[in-house]
């Protein structure tokens, strides 16, 4: 006697088949259309097999409404009361005549997943085999009654190993969710990105924050003494004041080296004031003289109010030239000689000194009388630009040793075009604080090169190199924007929260084993309940 008649549309026979092989492996048998013998009336083999079998399953299909021969098999097994009818397609309009039979939908049933409806029919089918077990252990005593064998119950790795939804659901999620974390970390850049850089430009533009209250400026010769200058060219002047202890007034041609002292050759304030809506300008070169130690011009340290914006420049065809602008007007400093000094100002109005030319060019030679003061320079409206020019060939340093907190840098230059590109004129570093030694970055020559949002940033050396005619500038601190091109697209050089986990060994391990666990959670769930079920 077979266990279960399948009623189904031949069209859907890949259907119904995994439904056929769960229901053996449940240990009853299946009869279906398959299974007819060669030469056999198919017709009359259907009945008997319909007749003899414990119940039938009707699979209701779209193909299967419509067959004559499905409704056929449905009722009869629907006279008997053995009609267990199914839905495995979604909208599908089940008979008239059956509409009033509990239908069972497996329409989304896959094998090997729990599945209330399925456990329900499996339940309703257990029922029947017993019962029909039992009618038949009453009408013949004699003959031992067939009931269904049980699947055995399947171990845990059994369970997980055995169906393809959970080989996906432990591996492949788990991996694409680790993915997924990691993509997005990629994407989320840190607030600030810790750097230091080592670079060599022929300009640097710096945004100062200003010196601590008390603490020198911020140019400061490498030794004790002032730096040491060949020239000085002070440009837009708003006045300077002199307190020599003589000077005279001479030609601009004239070789003449020394100057009339004044009356006990006392110090005495003169003025040079810039003529209305001109910028005066003052040349300062030191005089030959016999004393050895004479002839030196020297600039003391300057110093800057917050939010002074500086610009340093140098000239790469004239390496012992470079510029300093400062864009303050409230700016003094102070050049000191222990010789004799020809000063040449243009655009100026003297006041004090005899002799001196109202309203054209003139030189003036002026001997040191005061150690303390002898110019103090006043820059204008625009600020004010100084052109030094070295004594010696060493590097200088142009800031203390302490460094300097600076709240924006750039690093660019104006091209013969006018238009802006990078200062830097030889290969420079990037190198990221947070990250192990070794993650560096370098920068070739001419690479532009940007930094925003600076934090807690100093720079911690700048030095002018004469045998370069360049700055070497090295600097330390936070910036929220990092990007760098070389004649490509932009290049982000900020970190994101993936780079600063991933460059940590501990991090990185718990990260993976966090997020995998956190992926493989809903089938580890599923697995105990199924198992549980089971």
């Amino acid at each position: 006697m077979t266990d279960i008649f399948l009623s189904y549309s031949s069209k859907d026979r890949d259907l119904v088949r995994p439904l056929v092989e769960v229901l053996e492996q449940h240990g009853w048998s299946v009869w279906w259309d398959q299974e007819i013998p060669t030469g056999r009336n198919f017709g009359k083999v259907i009945e008997k097999h319909l007749s003899d079998a414990r119940c039938a399953i009707v699979a209701w299909t779209r193909n299967s409404v419509d067959s004559d021969w499905v409704r056929n098999e449905a009722s009869d097994a629907n006279g008997r009361g053995a009609l267990f009818p199914i839905l495995l397609e979604r909208g599908v309009k089940v008979p008239l005549e059956f509409r009033q039979v509990e239908t069972r939908d497996l329409s989304d049933w896959r094998p090997g997943e729990a599945h209330p409806q399925f456990e329900r029919l499996f339940r309703d089918l257990q029922q029947r085999m017993s019962s029909v077990a039992s009618n038949a252990a009453s009408a013949h005593s004699t003959q031992p009654a067939s009931v269904p064998v049980p699947r055995p119950r399947r171990g845990l790795w059994q369970t997980a190993t055995g169906s393809w939804w959970y080989a996906l659901t432990l591996l492949a999620l788990p991996a694409l969710f680790v993915g997924g974390v990691a993509w997005g970390l990629m994407q989320k850049k840190m607030p600030t990105t810790q750097v230091e850089l080592e670079l060599t430009l022929s300009r640097l533009r710096v945004q100062f924050l200003g010196p601590e209250p008390g603490a020198r400026g911020w140019i400061v010769p490498v030794t004790t003494d002032a730096l040491a200058l060949r020239s000085l060219v002070a440009q837009n002047l708003k006045e300077a004041e002199l307190e020599p202890a003589c000077v005279s007034v001479v030609e601009r041609s004239s070789s003449a080296q020394t100057c009339a002292p004044r009356a006990a050759n006392s110090p005495q304030a003169v003025n040079l004031a810039a003529k209305p809506r001109r910028s005066a300008s003052l040349l300062i070169e030191p005089l030959a003289a016999s004393e050895p130690t004479s002839g030196k011009l020297q600039l003391q340290p300057l110093d800057v109010a917050a939010g002074t914006s500086v610009t340093f420049q140098s000239e790469p065809k004239q390496r012992q030239l470079f510029w300093i602008g400062v864009q303050n007007a409230a700016f003094t400093s102070h050049a000191l000689s222990d010789g004799l000094l020809r000063l040449f100002p243009k655009d100026v109005v003297a006041r004090g000194i005899d002799g001196a030319p109202a309203d054209e060019d003139f030189a003036l030679n002026v001997r040191t009388g005061n150690p303390s003061l002898l110019i103090r320079l006043v820059g204008g409206e625009r600020g004010l630009r100084l052109r030094l020019e070295r004594e010696v060939a060493e590097p200088v340093s142009l800031l203390s040793a302490t460094g300097a907190s600076v709240s924006a840098l750039q690093f660019d230059r104006e091209d013969e075009q006018g238009r802006a590109v990078s200062a830097l004129v030889e290969a420079g570093e990037l190198r990221y604080v947070d990250l192990p030694a070794g993650n560096k970055i370098t920068l070739p020559p001419n690479t532009p090169l940007k930094l925003d949002g600076l934090k807690n940033f100093a720079i911690t050396q700048l030095k002018f190199d004469p045998s370069k005619g360049a700055y070497v500038l090295q600097a330390r601190g936070g910036a929220a924007g990092l990007t760098t091109s070389g004649g490509k697209a932009p290049a982000d050089l900020t970190l994101s929260w993936f780079d600063r986990l991933w460059n940590d060994p501990k991090l990185r391990v718990l990260f993976t084993i966090i997020t995998f666990v956190l992926g493989a959670t809903p089938g580890i769930i599923k697995l105990a309940r199924d198992r549980k079920s089971t």
